[in-house]
């Protein structure tokens, strides 16, 4: 991710203050910005209101005591700014991710290292588990079974150290 300019504008580390309107190909919702200089990309400072948060998400947050709470929010953000058919409820007293009504991603906050998010295909295994394939290219994803994966991200510098990388695997992930 890159710095922004006091003024709003993103900086690359070229120097430039000039950005690209292009949004990965999710159009307005999206709020990440590619940089014409780098091709490296960041979050637009207009695009951080989520429009699919959830009233009962927000309320259970609020109330959280957890010692990441910080991290925990930011890849709440992260993950409904990634795709903008995700929506969220709370599912095992966690944060859950939806795409089409189905839940896909998950928190899992009782993880004794670091922040545990589940990637899953529902809640109840597919027939067509011993078929299904998925390519990580973001090296992210450690295998639970052949369909069902955990990412933990240790802290909040290491949720922005694979920021990017994250977004992409949220992406292809709920629209596999």
């Amino acid at each position: 991710m890159q710095e922004l300019h006091p003024k709003g504008h993103a900086r690359c580390s070229a120097g430039s203050d000039s950005i690209s309107d292009t949004r990965f190909g999710y159009g307005q919702a999206d709020p990440y910005v590619r940089c014409p200089c780098t091709g490296g990309t960041f979050r637009h400072p207009e695009m951080d209101e989520m429009t699919n948060k959830n009233v009962e998400v927000d309320q259970f947050m609020a109330a959280l005591d957890h010692p990441q709470k910080e991290t925990i929010e930011y890849l709440r953000a992260t993950v409904l700014g990634s795709d903008p058919g995700i929506t969220e409820h709370v599912k095992w007293k966690a944060p859950s991710f939806l795409r089409g009504g189905e839940d896909r991603v998950t928190f899992q906050l009782r993880a004794k290292k670091g922040i545990q998010l589940i990637f899953h295909r529902g809640a109840k295994v597919k027939d067509d588990q011993a078929d299904f394939r998925f390519t990580d290219e973001s090296g992210l994803l450690d295998w639970i079974s052949s369909d069902r994966a955990t990412v933990i991200f240790q802290d909040l510098d290491d949720v922005k150290a694979n920021e990017e990388a994250f977004v992409t695997l949220v992406r292809s992930w709920v629209n596999t």
